[in-house]
């Protein structure tokens, strides 16, 4: 079947008495005859297939078009986006002065299947990547993204590359009628978190003059820089019209994402090839029926990671938002009424340092120090005090890089529009990540939000089950909840949040005896709200840490590495290009296309799209 032709061919048998009138089928408008020459006229030969249909067809196969069938639905689309009706092509402008089609943005609410409010990730919103008039048309084409068989092996190596860094242990989850093993971060049943006891190093403020010239000696030892590309974030660099060009072939497949620990040879870090065994787990959730309280628990994983990097100076897949506001086109904390969520996950934290050692010895202090430490509380407190002897707003020892993993098709370094395009969704992590981070009170309320418009409860008691897939999540989750048990205050610096004082009673709903602890009534319950609390407060530590320094790292199918890519965050430039990118989706600029023929040549649109056409002058 082609495309925009309407043409349909058929394998019929022909009656003799049809043969025998000598009638050609199909004759194109071209190919047309005198009519004197014709024995039937076209409706009689129409009549004639429709009667051979009816009394020669073998069962009742239907050979009409669907509505969702290319012809039919491409040229409803060109109806549904052109100006006027008859329109031979897919128009170039349908967004700011059409008023009779949605916004990009209300029609990707119309077509979502879920009662959350609709989340625009940072992917979305990057502007002039690839092709946006082809994304626009697929979305009011109103057909979903299909997951690859390449995408799907790299979101598999991805998950593997994860447990790394983040090991995993198995829960069971089970009643009479089902039995699910799900897999959440494994932690040291011993320590409030995992440390390195024998290793020691006093806190900075406490050292003799002598210990302090180690660190004066740490600062005048920095690496020395390899240059492999930078990509500096400012508007002269990155002009709009370069950042659909030179995608090579593989370019479909930049979204794959992985994650491995690269070192500057094209060779992986083989001390962390060997993936380590996942860690079994017995515990059984007697009284589950279906596996509620998600949000409970991967936010509760969000805070043990980021304990994590603090403490052991890395962590992987940390979700982050912000809130854009249209009245104002900017990103605002906290949301406004109007403000749309923007989401995604950061690919790979780590802490460095330009400073020879100064990572391993911020590790011993801060495990020296973390040794005292009792409760959820003190573990927050801990972590202020030693990093802000480590860091500083002039010369900061420690910073976290944000890093991007992006895995190629083939062994071949990306084009430089490519390298542009991820270096700002980096950009936009690092962006995101520095607004929660500066105000743990409005993040609270940015998370509050967040949840709320996944419809779900703040301050319902949570069930035992939850609580206690919470607890396997992040261990430190224990504490807080004795205080909720036994009344006690909880120590929330400029979060104004207080636990609710309804009776709540607890059985320990696994088999996991650490937690019989929390048998009988509590006097405050656990609730959402609490957890959110918590992730805005433990995001409020990366403050310190959070710098200019941006990196994307592009590695093979087989994790071989083909090129890092350094830059550095502009916030202004950020800035502006989230409003270009929600320009789009709000409907208040056209998508732009692409300018390369070989994407166009590829299209699904390519018969009906003017870009092509112009191209070779059809239009």
């Amino acid at each position: 079947m082609r495309r925009g032709i309407h043409t349909i061919r058929l394998k019929i048998s022909i009656p003799k008495e049809l043969k025998d009138r000598h009638v050609t089928l199909g004759v194109s408008q071209s190919q047309k005859v005198n009519s004197k020459q014709r024995l039937y006229t076209d409706d009689e030969i129409k009549k004639q297939i429709d009667h051979l249909y009816e009394v020669h067809s073998r069962g009742s196969v239907d050979i009409t078009l669907k509505a969702n069938d290319t012809p039919n639905y491409t040229s409803s689309l060109i109806d549904y986006l052109a100006p006027k009706k008859g329109y031979p092509y897919l128009p170039l402008y349908f967004l700011k002065n059409n008023r009779n089609i949605p916004t990009p943005y209300e029609k990707l609410a119309g077509i979502s299947s879920s009662d959350s409010v609709t989340r625009l990730s940072v992917t979305k919103i990057i502007p002039f990547s690839y092709c946006e008039l082809k994304k626009m048309y697929e979305l009011y084409k109103g057909v979903a993204i299909k997951e690859t068989e390449i995408m799907k092996m790299g979101s598999s190596v991805h998950r593997e590359l994860e447990v790394n860094v983040h090991p995993q242990k198995h829960v069971t989850l089970q009643n009479e009628k089902f039995n699910v093993v799900i897999e959440v971060d494994s932690y040291s049943d011993d320590d409030v978190i995992p440390n390195e006891k024998n290793k020691s190093t006093p806190l900075l403020g406490e050292m003799n003059s002598s210990e302090i010239d180690i660190i004066e000696h740490l600062k005048s030892n920095k690496h020395d820089q390899v240059d492999v590309g930078i990509s500096k974030f400012d508007e002269s660099d990155t002009k709009l019209e370069e950042t659909c060009l030179g995608i090579v072939e593989d370019e479909q497949f930049e979204e794959v994402k992985s994650g491995i620990d690269i070192k500057e040879t094209t060779k992986i870090d083989t001390s962390l090839e060997p993936l380590p065994d996942i860690i079994p787990s017995s515990v059984i959730f007697t009284d589950s029926k279906n596996l509620e309280g998600t949000q409970h628990y991967k936010l509760n994983e969000s805070i043990k990671r980021s304990i994590e990097l603090l403490v052991h100076g890395r962590c992987r897949e940390i979700p982050t938002h912000g809130y854009f506001s249209p009245s104002i086109s900017r990103l605002v904390l906290p949301p406004t009424r109007d403000s749309i969520v923007i989401s995604g996950i950061v690919d790979d934290l780590k802490i460095t340092s330009e400073y020879a050692g100064a990572v391993d010895e911020y590790k011993e202090d801060l495990n020296y120090h973390l040794s005292n430490a009792v409760d959820f509380d003190s573990v927050i407190e801990t972590i202020q005090n030693v990093s802000a002897n480590w860091t500083d707003s002039v010369n900061s020892m420690l910073y976290i890089l944000v890093n991007d993993d992006k895995t190629r098709l083939y062994r071949k370094k990306p084009a430089t529009s490519i390298n542009k395009t991820n270096m700002l969704q980096v950009g936009i992590y690092r962006r995101l990540l520095g607004l929660q981070a500066s105000d743990p009170a409005n993040s609270f309320l940015s998370w509050l939000r967040n949840m709320e418009d996944r419809q779900l409860d703040l301050y319902q008691a949570m069930k035992n089950d939850i609580v206690t897939l919470c607890y396997m999540t992040n261990n430190m989750y224990l504490h807080d909840c004795l205080k909720l048990k036994n009344g006690e205050s909880l120590k929330f610096d400029l979060i104004n949040f207080t636990p609710s004082n309804e009776p709540y009673e607890f059985q320990n709903a696994s088999n996991d005896p650490k937690l019989d602890v929390l048998n009988g009534e509590w006097k405050f319950s656990p609730n959402l709200a609490h957890i959110c609390a918590r992730l805005a407060q433990v995001q409020g530590l990366l403050k310190p840490f959070l710098h200019e320094n941006l990196q994307v790292t592009y590695l093979t199918k087989e994790r071989e590495l083909i090129e890092k890519v350094d830059g550095k965050y502009d916030q202004k430039f950020v800035d502006n290009q989230i409003d270009l990118g929600m320009q789009l989706w709000l409907g208040e600029r056209e998508p732009v296309p692409t300018n390369t023929a070989y994407l166009c040549n590829r299209c699904e649109f390519k018969d009906i799209c003017q870009v092509p056409a112009k191209r070779i002058g059809s239009v």
